[in-house]
């Protein structure tokens, strides 16, 4: 009775290790079909001495992957096309800052929620899109102080994504990147810049391909 008792739970036990290898199996499988299913025309961003890389001026392409397939456009300004038309004469303009959730990564030029905010925001509000995949809050803060030497806003949001800005901005390579960035650190006089100009050589691949694992 015994022997067939123990019998019986060894054979449970490997019915269950081989269901569970199957299952991890099925899931590895699954992962890289997905991963593999991205794809990108090439030019959306360009290296930058003083940022890491942005968006190049007047680029449009298309994205697809196993979740969409979208058509980005990027303005003569570099970032992402704005709405079709001029806002009205006095209307207050408000810069939105982020990474690939604030650029809009896998949604069309119409479907970002900068250009759903700027639609309802006309005719009194502009919602501007400076956003730009990739970038931590160190490169932000260097966009915005570059655009502030052009140009003025009346409001600016910042959009934060916690998952890897918190650790981007202490690196001059990002977890989600592969490609260097500018960062600050703390010295005797404060704030100070570090790795500018950003060496040349880097390829610059902005987190297209991790997006679709952390979302930023």
């Amino acid at each position: 009775m015994r022997t067939r008792w123990a019998f019986r739970l060894v054979t449970i036990g490997l019915s269950v290790l081989v269901g569970l290898l199957s299952v991890e199996v099925a899931l590895s499988w699954r992962e890289r079909a997905i991963a593999g299913s991205d794809r990108l025309d090439p030019g959306l961003v360009q290296h930058d001495p003083s940022l890491g890389w942005r968006l190049t001026p007047g680029w449009s392409g298309r994205h697809r992957h196993h979740d969409f397939d979208v058509r980005y456009r990027v303005n003569a300004e570099g970032f992402r096309a704005e709405t079709a038309g001029e806002p009205e004469k006095g209307a207050r303009t408000v810069w939105v800052l982020g990474d690939s959730f604030t650029f809009g990564l896998g949604v069309n030029d119409t479907e970002t929620f900068v250009h759903l905010l700027d639609q309802r925001g006309r005719p009194t509000r502009r919602f501007v899109n400076l956003a730009v995949p990739g970038y931590s809050t160190d490169q932000e803060l260097l966009l915005l102080e570059q655009q502030l030497g052009m140009r003025r806003a009346q409001a600016v949001i910042l959009v934060v994504c916690l998952v890897n800005e918190l650790f981007d901005n202490q690196l001059e390579v990002p977890l989600q990147v592969n490609g260097s960035k500018p960062r600050f650190e703390i010295g005797s006089h404060g704030l100070e810049l570090r790795n500018v100009p950003v060496p040349i050589a880097v390829q610059v691949k902005a987190d297209f391909l991790a997006v679709q694992h952390i979302g930023c």
